[in-house]
């Protein structure tokens, strides 16, 4: 068993290195990042919204004009830090929920033709 978690182990990193990564700052957004899957090197403090205002549509699916960053504060993938988080692009959904967490407030939105989910790097 232990042999098995180790080689799922390594097959993960070796997909995590076959990955771009992309570094980008508080208010890049994801339609502009040419990645289908991508990893995103966020700096710290994407939550103090003194540095850039909200812009977050959707609960754990975000639309693609959502700030990078701040979905990864709020999806609970990355705290004020900062960090390396894996974005993943999907299509655009009909309605995206908005709600509070991890201090950040998201909008509800309707329609957005380009949708992304954020998860753990490793």
């Amino acid at each position: 068993m232990a042999s098995i978690l180790a080689i799922q182990k390594l097959v993960d990193q070796i997909k995590l290195q076959l990955q771009p990564v992309v570094r980008v700052d508080c208010v890049t957004q994801d339609k502009n990042i040419w990645a289908g899957k991508y990893l995103a090197l966020c700096p710290a403090n994407c939550n103090n919204l003194t540095i850039a205002s909200l812009k977050l549509w959707g609960f754990l699916v975000y639309t693609g004009d959502s700030r990078i960053c701040q979905a990864a504060i709020h999806s609970g993938n990355l705290n004020a830090t900062g960090g390396l988080v894996k974005i993943e692009k999907t299509t655009g959904v009909q309605k995206y929920f908005g709600i509070t967490r991890n201090g950040l407030t998201s909008r509800s939105s309707t329609f957005y033709p380009s949708s992304f989910q954020v998860k753990p790097a490793v």
